[in-house]
């Protein structure tokens, strides 16, 4: 972590602040400044008991203690030191790690102070955002499809699940732990499913549900980043123009409460009136939802829950594409962030087949969202799924595909017959009835059809079209 990030966060974040914010920084800056002397020994974030760090690259270590204070950090058989700055920042790298399931003491000392963590172990992490529904272990209970095909959750997966503080001043730390989850949600499913293929721990960073759902990719940016692209100087426009809109309403109702009362009262009757949607009443602003308070402005993210985890060496990214060209954007901005310029990224995003792969970013399509998909969302399969497609893209694995892709179509009189290609025990039903398939009569009508499996192929077919379409 560059030594200038979080003043630089407190300057950007003043920029973009209202006016009763920047008080509360200019105390938080003076405070930071009067405790530097009295530093006591801290370790950044990231840096728990049961953590796990990554395997075979550098391992950044870092935090704070009394300025100019040396700081020694010993773990699997390697010491290095570093001494603390004129703020009382520390940074080391250790060795790359080999791979270990065995929990170790890691240990740091400076002058009279220690501190311990204790089972700490060397594998693959990675850093999800929205990937999967949900994002949290502890968001839900496990499927009962999910307990009954998954084992008991290794303690060699391990989650560090982030929340949020507030968005008004810039976070240096977190107070969350390294902990072996309970539940067999899916992303320690994907987890799970990893380890049993590496056969080393694995560990998964988790962005709080509360902050990483629907929000801005904007929020998760640094402010000079937005500011030196295209696309963040598009998002910045957008949310200036959000904050003038809700500072222009609110100013409406402080000049004529009566009048904008009236015209809610209209657009309420209207809409409840035509039942379609007409009508958008204005309700009064709240204060504490002004655009500059919440989690989607500009840079808020980054400086809540990201830059206190940067640089904590990861694998790669596990990123949902909820927005064009938005995960990628977000890629580029984190790179840097990392100082890997090749760092791993899995996003979900449409496309056929089998997931794609370029510039180290693979593509899986979340085949549980399709349209007419018959049943509930499979997360459990998709966890799998994302497994097996970051294993060939970045870890060399060659593996055989458990899902069957069409091939080609052909028709046989009223049936139509799709070719997916082979698998060992041909196409397997996970239920009793096949449903959502439609076929396309030569009038370009469609209509609902029957489908049944042979072997390789789904063979569909309605009585209602004698002479069914296929088009490309």
């Amino acid at each position: 972590m560059r030594s200038s990030d979080l003043t630089n966060g407190s300057e950007e974040v003043t920029r973009q602040c209202p006016a009763f914010l920047i008080a509360l920084l200019v105390l938080s800056a003076r405070f930071s400044s009067f405790a530097v002397a009295s530093e006591k020994l801290t370790l950044a974030s990231p840096f728990t008991d049961q953590a796990i760090l990554q395997r075979d690259m550098p391992v950044p270590v870092w935090g704070r203690a009394q300025a100019g204070a040396k700081v020694v950090v010993r773990f699997a058989d390697q010491e290095k030191s570093a001494t603390a700055d004129k703020d009382g920042r520390w940074m080391l790298k250790l060795d790359p790690l080999a791979a270990s399931k065995e929990g170790r003491e890691l240990v740091v000392t400076s002058q009279a102070e220690n501190r311990r963590l204790q089972d700490v172990l060397v594998g693959e992490v990675w850093l999800a955002k929205d990937f999967f529904t949900g994002n949290s272990v502890f968001d839900s209970a496990p499927s009962n499809a999910a307990s009954r095909d998954t084992p008991k959750i290794d303690r060699a997966i391990r989650v560090l699940d982030v929340h949020v503080k507030g968005f008004g001043v810039p976070q240096q730390s977190h107070s969350e732990h390294w902990v072996v989850p309970e539940n067999r949600h899916s992303i320690t499913l994907f987890a799970q499913a990893l380890h049993s293929k590496l056969n080393v721990p694995v560990g998964v960073i988790i962005p709080s549900p509360f902050s990483s759902r629907n929000t801005k990719i904007a929020s998760w940016v640094r402010r000079s980043t937005l500011e030196s692209t295209d696309f963040g100087m598009a998002a910045l426009r957008e949310h200036d123009r959000s904050v003038k809109a809700f500072e222009t309403l609110s100013a409406a109702w402080a000049k004529d409460p009566e009048k904008m009362e009236r015209q809610r009262q209209t657009e309420e009757a209207m809409r409840k009136s035509f039942g379609n949607g007409e009508g958008h009443p204005v309700p009064r602003p709240n204060p504490r939802d002004h655009p500059e308070l919440g989690p989607n402005r500009p840079s808020a993210n980054f400086h809540n829950i990201v830059a206190p985890l940067i640089p904590f060496a990861i694998r790669g990214l596990l990123l949902n594409d909820e927005e064009p060209q938005s995960s990628l954007f977000l890629i580029q901005a984190w790179r840097p962030e990392w100082n890997q310029k090749d760092l791993f990224a899995a996003r979900s995003k449409w496309n056929r087949g089998r997931p794609e792969t370029r510039d180290n970013i693979v593509s899986i399509s979340p085949a549980r969202r399709a349209r007419g998909f018959p049943d509930p969302p499979q997360d459990h399969l998709y966890a799998e799924l994302a497994a097996l497609a970051v294993m060939e893209a970045f870890y060399g694995e060659s593996i055989e595909w458990p899902v069957p892709e069409c091939d080609h179509v052909s028709v046989d009189g009223k049936k139509v017959v799709l070719h997916f290609t082979a698998s060992k025990n041909g196409l397997l039903k996970g239920r009793e009835d096949i449903e959502g398939f439609e076929v396309q009569s030569n009038a370009g009508d469609w209509k609902r059809a029957n489908a049944e499996i042979a072997n390789d192929t789904v063979i569909v077919s309605s009585d209602d079209v004698p002479n069914p379409c296929v088009s490309d």
